[in-house]
């Protein structure tokens, strides 16, 4: 039986729905591990932290909505997946800059929270 991995997604911020352009990418690891080897061979790895963090395109017909998230910085976001997995970002805030691709009509941007402050819902 095929699953459905992709399709619809819904992205909310603090109650306000963002209509997605062509992309969104979800990186939601509190830990990536490095590996590490030496001369007799793999010798580990090594676990450091990582940010958590959505990078969307948005489509830039709401004027409002981008204001909105430029001025991010400790908001609630939450993204359902048409698998049915849902992912929330508490604490967030919206980081980097937010180029604008003028052909396609959207703006990119990324919203990142602290490893804590993620919650995973299936």
């Amino acid at each position: 039986m095929a699953v459905k991995l992709a399709g619809t997604l819904s992205f909310d911020l603090n109650g306000r729905i963002a209509s997605i352009g062509a992309s969104c990418t979800v990186q939601a690891q509190r830990a990536v591990n490095e590996g590490k080897v030496g001369q007799s061979g793999r010798g580990g790895f090594i676990e450091r932290p990582s940010i958590p963090f959505i990078e969307a395109e948005l489509l830039t017909d709401d004027v409002e909505m981008e204001d909105y998230l430029a001025g991010l910085t400790n908001g609630t976001v939450q993204i359902d997946l048409a698998n049915g997995e849902s992912w929330v970002f508490n604490n967030a805030y919206a980081a980097g800059e937010r180029p604008a691709d003028a052909v396609e009509g959207t703006r990119t941007i990324r919203i990142e929270c602290m490893p804590q402050d993620l919650d995973r819902n299936f």
